[in-house]
């Protein structure tokens, strides 16, 4: 079990140090040892992105697939005994990456392991409200910007898109 003041030391040691985002650093630090927090965990295996260029896309990812699943085992292995403390919300390929929901204890430990290469907290994205379009124009009245790029022309010739 991990202490807020352990906490701060083992992310300040030189092992641990620039593995986190700042983001996810401050929710640990914040998190009670029983909390689980949401975190995105980059393995360190990377793809041959460079031997990669002549193959076809399907073997592209075949090869994508194939390596994040053997980088990707070694943890999952690990954290198929720890279901109490951590639950594996994702695996995927495209980022050779796992999102995982774990107690600070477990993301402490896990930054420790030679095979990770670093651990992001799980941003959210939020939809803006839709613009008030009140002003806009409600048909392809000719504004003068419009006539600077001659889309009226484009118009006039069938052109739509």
């Amino acid at each position: 079990m991990w202490s807020v003041l352990g906490l701060v030391a083992v992310l300040a040691s030189p092992q641990i140090q620039g593995k986190f985002t700042d983001e996810l650093t401050q929710q640990l630090i914040k998190a009670k040892p029983d909390q689980k927090v949401t975190c995105i965990v980059m393995m360190k295996e990377t793809y041959p992105y460079a031997e990669m260029e002549s193959y076809p896309i399907k073997e592209r990812i075949r090869t994508y697939q194939r390596i994040a699943q053997q980088s990707q085992r070694p943890l999952i292995e690990w954290l198929s005994i720890r279901v109490q403390d951590a639950k594996i919300k994702g695996q995927f390929w495209v980022m050779n990456c796992v999102v995982l929901e774990a107690k600070p204890s477990i993301i402490m430990d896990i930054a420790q392991r030679e095979d990770v290469a670093w651990i992001s907290h799980n941003g959210e994205v939020h939809i803006i409200a839709e613009p008030d379009n009140t002003n806009a124009p409600t048909s392809r009245a000719f504004i003068w910007n419009l006539r600077r790029i001659m889309a009226d022309s484009c118009w006039a010739a069938g052109f739509t898109g």
